[in-house]
């Protein structure tokens, strides 16, 4: 059998391609981890404006027709729009939903129970 040799500069030059597809995919893996932690942590800073509006609500003690009136309409935080809402909702037993949602993504949704204790 009759052997092939290949001449040093070309073995260089192929573990050199080896090498560079190596780190250029391992590149792209990191930027896509490191994309998504960046997508995820906004959303977690946004969900935490959502949630403490949502807890401020709740804790006022205020009537929920007045919030309803008040609140069905955008509020801004820090350039953010997020659009808030309460429904009335007539399941099982008469409650109330408060959702915020910013760009068509719900961040919280609370029942609201008023009245009378549900067990």
């Amino acid at each position: 059998m009759r052997k092939i040799e290949t001449s040093k500069p070309f073995a260089f030059f192929l573990e050199l391609l080896l090498v560079i597809f190596f780190f250029a995919i391992s590149a792209t893996i990191i930027l896509q981890v490191y994309a998504s932690a960046i997508q995820k942590n906004q959303f977690d800073h946004d969900r935490r404006k959502a949630m403490l509006f949502a807890q401020n609500v709740i804790e006022g003690n205020q009537d929920l027709n007045t919030i309803q009136k008040e609140y069905d309409q955008n509020f801004e935080d820090e350039g953010n729009y997020f659009q808030v809402e309460i429904v009335e909702s007539n399941e099982d037993f008469p409650h109330y939903t408060l959702c915020i949602w910013q760009d068509e993504q719900l961040l919280v949704e609370y029942s609201l129970y008023t009245g009378e204790d549900y067990e």
